[in-house]
């Protein structure tokens, strides 16, 4: 079972923390009629009681319920439409193996996010990674602290930064000031973290839109990531420079600080592949699962077989802050349009070659000999050979 979430805004009468910006803790009032016969029976009233208030619930409750309790709880908020992320992440920590026949997914679509976003990129947080997250967010709507906060997902699988226009609303303060794009600080830092807190571990799928701030420099950075497998640079405006002057090779795509680069142009030129060419612009949910599939063209045979339970069975939570709709027609003809400025990037094969080591010492090259060094001499030394 999915849980899919649209909503075109946050609401503004409840308060009680970023879980609960889309969504009510509280079970809907008179939902279910008492019985014909006369009161519910104890079991019902108990269940009702413990699930009025969802915000009051802790993960420490469920460790001695059994699942099968846990399961009737959770279809009982499923008959009253309150099946919420808090209760979702809880189910999912508390039955990591059970939970996920139940309910795979869970989805949160908004036209208008709550500021700052940071509070979104926290409830996706899972340190012992009960689920995958799945991310994306406009930079229009984000502060440097909200992009910075990304490095920290140690459940991070696939991540699209687009530039949708900020748009003021009443849920947001007027002195806010977002930042309109990324830079390459802010993936020095992602990287940084990688290294020394384990984070962004499980990262395969990275999609950059309209980002002219970052420039190529991160290219080689981003492979140290271990399990990014594809980067999708859309319109930026410096890597769109050198794309531009690249000439396609008899391969059909071109090394470029350890990746292989693919300009969408080329990819086009054969019509029999365009719905494969067109695959890493689709939604970024099938675009990461199509990683793990031997037919897809930018699939790592060595990472499908070094794969872990992680990467296919744990739950997905995904965030659309906001929502963009990649399924539309309109988004393929628009790429059709730009399509020397976006690029395709899949890792490239490490060689198995060996660098040379450099010589030691002096090298004579020319032929010639070279009187031997024999270290410095003092006057003792200098005044024996008169004597």
């Amino acid at each position: 079972m999915s849980i899919i979430l649209h909503s075109s805004g946050p609401q503004s009468n409840f308060k009680k923390g970023a879980h609960w910006y889309h969504e009510s803790p509280f079970l809907p009032f008179c939902w279910e009629e008492r019985h014909e016969l006369g009161a519910p029976s104890l079991k019902h009233a108990a269940r009702q009681k413990s699930l009025e208030d969802q915000s009051a619930l802790k993960p420490e409750m469920f460790e001695n319920i059994p699942w099968p309790i846990a399961l009737e709880l959770w279809e009982y908020l499923g008959h009253c439409k309150k099946q919420t992320l808090f209760m979702w992440k809880i189910m999912a920590a508390s039955y990591p193996c059970e939970f996920r026949k139940a309910s795979r997914y869970y989805c949160l679509w908004t036209a208008r996010p709550m500021e700052p976003l940071k509070g979104y990129i926290d409830v996706m947080s899972s340190e012992e990674c009960h689920w995958r997250a799945v991310l994306s967010l406009s930079t229009g709507y984000a502060t440097v602290e909200d992009l910075v906060s990304i490095g920290n997902l140690k459940n991070l699988v696939a991540l699209e930064l687009s530039k949708t226009p900020w748009q003021p609303s009443k849920y947001s303060p007027d002195t806010h000031q977002p930042a309109n794009e990324i830079e390459n600080g802010v993936i020095h830092t992602w990287v940084d973290w990688a290294k020394t807190t384990g984070s962004l571990q499980h990262l395969r799928v990275l999609r950059f839109y309209n980002q002219a701030l970052i420039k190529p420099s991160i290219l080689q950075l981003l492979t140290e990531l271990p399990n990014l497998q594809l980067i999708v640079i859309y319109q930026c405006q410096n890597f769109s420079h050198e794309f531009s002057r690249a000439k396609k090779p008899y391969s059909g795509q071109f090394e470029m600080q350890g990746w292989n680069v693919l300009r969408l142009d080329w990819a086009l030129e054969n019509t029999t592949e365009e719905e494969q060419a067109m695959q890493p612009l689709g939604p970024l949910l099938d675009v990461y699962r199509s990683t793990f599939n031997n037919r897809g063209s930018f699939s790592s045979t060595e990472n499908q077989t070094h794969s872990s339970a992680f990467e296919r069975d744990v739950p997905i939570m995904e965030f659309g802050l906001p929502a963009s709709d990649h399924s539309d027609r309109t988004v393929e003809i628009r790429a059709q349009y730009a399509s020397k400025s976006i690029a395709i990037l899949t890792r490239a094969p490490i060689s198995n070659k060996k660098r040379q080591t450099p010589p030691q010492g002096n090298s004579n090259k020319s032929g010639k000999r070279i009187m031997k060094d024999k270290g410095a001499r003092d006057m003792t030394d200098l005044l024996s050979d008169f004597l």
